[in-house]
């Protein structure tokens, strides 16, 4: 149809974004310094495990909280540091994906990334005065 209906382009791109939502995005390349946003939750690449790193923790949730908004998970052959507590409140976990890992999110489409090293940071809320992260 070469000229939709303002009403059948809405319920395309509606039926577009719910696609995107519950979908599986493969990256099968990301090169150092970039990342993926999967709601509020940044992963970057970095070049090389940190020498501060954290503790290494068996726990797989990369977002704290209870909340369905929170449940960020990684998936896969990886080790996870949990953030030391000196840093600052929009520091994640960092992941050592020994092989391709999944970052699941019942809200949010899946990212499977490549084997390297991955940090975790939480984007930040703006509306408060004091450095603070957003919360799904």
């Amino acid at each position: 149809m070469a000229n939709p209906t303002a009403a059948e382009a809405q319920f395309r791109i509606e039926q577009a974004a719910a696609e995107a939502k519950s979908g599986l995005r493969e990256i099968s390349r990301i090169e150092v310094g970039e990342a993926i946003r999967q709601g509020d939750i940044y992963v970057r690449r970095l070049a090389e495990l940190p020498a501060e790193r954290g503790k290494k923790t068996e726990l797989r949730q990369l977002a704290p909280g209870t909340t369905q908004g929170s449940r960020h998970c990684v998936e896969g052959e990886c080790t996870v540091y949990a953030p030391a507590e000196e840093w600052d409140r929009l520091s994640g976990p960092t992941i050592e994906a020994h092989k391709s890992i999944l970052i699941t999110h019942p809200e949010h489409a899946h990212f499977a990334l490549p084997a390297g090293v991955y940090q975790v940071t939480y984007q930040r809320d703006f509306a408060q005065e004091e450095i603070d992260r957003v919360e799904d």
